[in-house]
């Protein structure tokens, strides 16, 4: 039988695992051996919530390649504005995004727009930053996992709507947030607020 390159590198995989388990029996640790040896058979591998990756679809190695490239790509553009490469930040901004629209990974998207809301607003463009952060902030409650970001992402809105000057709008997002701190008892996030 001739075997692939990739078959051969596969085997030399199971083969490597397959002498760590060996090697941790000999030394009386076959409890710690155990995921070792369902990760080489597949009949004994259970498959469970714990095997689910952050967008709830089973977790294969390289499986979140592309949401940490979501996160590498906001990074990577807040760490250009910060260095005041504006156009790379942009760039790498917009790059984020398209992946996240690919993923429909809706906290994700929430975060890259509240980071671009904040550029925006850090850069005097108050009416884009009240835009994007409103767009934020509609992704944040279609995620609906991760109240925290809401409450972060409804308080940077507000800060955009006071250095836009629209007070009346920035207390009506302060109180929102408030209240919707309160609800899901995020005590730590009150003080942000």
């Amino acid at each position: 039988i001739e075997l692939s390159r990739g078959d051969r590198a596969g085997q030399a995989l199971q083969v490597r695992r397959g002498r760590s388990v060996g090697l941790q029996r000999q030394h009386g640790r076959s409890q710690r051996a155990a995921p070792l040896v369902q990760h080489l058979d597949p009949a004994t591998r259970a498959e469970g919530p714990e095997e689910l990756g952050p967008l709830g679809r089973a977790q294969q190695p390289g499986a979140d390649y592309p949401l940490r490239t979501v996160q590498l790509e906001q990074t990577l553009g807040v760490v250009a504005w910060q260095q005041g490469n504006i156009d790379e930040a942009r760039e790498r901004l917009v790059r984020a995004r398209v992946l996240c629209e690919s993923l429909d990974a809706p906290a994700e998207m929430a975060r890259v727009l509240s980071a671009r809301g904040r550029i925006e607003r850090q850069l005097g463009k108050n009416a884009d930053s009240v835009a994007t952060l409103r767009e934020a902030l509609a992704w944040a409650r279609r995620s609906g996992g991760d109240p925290a970001l809401q409450v972060e992402v409804a308080v940077d809105l507000a800060q955009s709507r006071i250095a836009e000057g629209t007070l009346v709008e920035a207390e009506h997002e302060l109180r929102s947030a408030e209240q919707f701190a309160i609800d899901e008892r995020l005590t730590d996030k009150l003080v942000a607020v």
